[in-house]
């Protein structure tokens, strides 16, 4: 994120959706790092449904490596608790504080890593991180990679699956395009893996018949000129995401690392076949209702998109185990297991 600078004040208003009505705010929540990624669909979706949760509202870029001195100025006299949906928390604090670390990317992938990033998460976020009451993750991959990692108490580390925004349901528009396609939803950050994707669509063969469509604004995914067949959508809102993956013939996620992977589960509450990585935390999401292939592997990766296409009895196994793999995660239930896990952290009565 790249967010302008300017004054924030804490939000009067607590971030209370539930049908009692507002409450008395208990906790400061860090919705600065809202946006269209997967923190900050994250970060929405929690606000959403928190209650009694006051906002930041305003401020700098969460993600600067400054952000922790802003943070401490900025809660120096809130005297509430402080929640961030992302890996940013104050350099000093009076109050309990909780971060959430949805990976360790920057840390496992060095390799595709700035040396400012690596720094700045193996010092500044690992020691907040052992400074916090507790640290929020999204997956049993990532707890554990945060436990062998840095030795975290596993007592203070708690998994908060994301759940399925409520644009992605098997039934609504679906997009369409001149011939069949697959889509690949991602970024130009090296760990998406776009560029072997591209290779191994290619090496496939499917290029004579289906288009490859990717998310975003066009970029650099191969060395040389892009084939034809390969189309990028530019910006787009969920409802329109959601009809990419309900127009699709599969989704293609073959992401080198992910802390949990909002793509591969969303497509499948949309009932779109999924063909993602077996690695990180891919396989913990998808089980058995994806075609898991390697992602370090052109050649696994094309067969697997080969098989999706050509397998009919297949394809239409996973159009059926998606959807009721997707309802396995819940937001609304999410954010009940992590205001219990916080109400049980700073010593607060626990509802049942």
């Amino acid at each position: 994120m790249n967010a302008p600078a300017r004054e924030a004040v804490l939000d009067e208003a607590p971030s209370d959706r539930s049908p009692a009505g507002p409450t008395d705010p208990w906790l400061v929540f860090d919705d600065r790092w809202v946006a269209d990624h997967g923190i900050g669909r994250v970060a929405r979706e929690w606000g959403r449904l928190g209650a009694g949760w006051r906002r930041i509202g305003a401020g700098p870029s969460p993600a600067s490596p400054a952000d922790p001195i802003w943070l401490a100025a900025r809660l120096r006299d809130a005297g509430l608790p402080f929640l961030s949906p992302g890996y940013n928390a104050p350099l000093a604090s009076r109050s309990p504080f909780f971060v959430t670390v949805h990976d360790l990317c920057y840390v496992d992938l060095a390799r595709l890593t700035g040396a400012l990033r690596r720094v700045y998460f193996g010092a500044v976020v690992r020691g907040r991180c052992q400074a916090a009451h507790g640290v929020f993750t999204v997956s049993e991959f990532s707890r554990g990679r945060l436990l062998d990692t840095w030795g975290l108490d596993p007592r203070r580390v708690h998994v908060v699956t994301p759940g399925v925004s409520r644009a992605f349901v098997p039934r609504g528009p679906a997009a369409r395009f001149s011939r069949p396609y697959l889509l690949g939803v991602g970024n130009a950050s090296p760990h998406k893996n776009e560029a072997r994707t591209v290779a191994a669509f290619m090496a496939s063969g499917l290029a004579r018949t289906h288009d490859l469509v990717l998310t975003g604004a066009p970029r650099a995914v191969a060395r040389g000129p892009l084939d034809a067949s390969v189309r990028f959508t530019g910006r787009i809102d969920d409802a329109s995401l959601a009809a990419l993956y309900r127009g699709a013939d599969a989704l293609v996620f073959a992401s080198l690392y992910e802390g949990f992977g909002l793509p591969a589960l969303e497509a499948m509450a949309c009932g779109t076949p999924v063909v993602c990585s077996r690695t990180t935390a891919l396989g913990e999401v998808a089980g058995d209702a994806a075609l898991l292939v390697e992602p370090e592997s052109t050649a696994d990766i094309a067969r697997g998109l080969e098989r999706i296409v050509r397998d009919a009895a297949l394809a239409a196994r996973l159009r059926e185990a998606g959807p009721a793999r997707a309802r396995r995660h819940d937001w609304a239930a999410g954010v009940r297991t992590l205001e219990r896990a916080l109400r049980a952290a700073l010593g607060q009565p626990v509802a049942a």
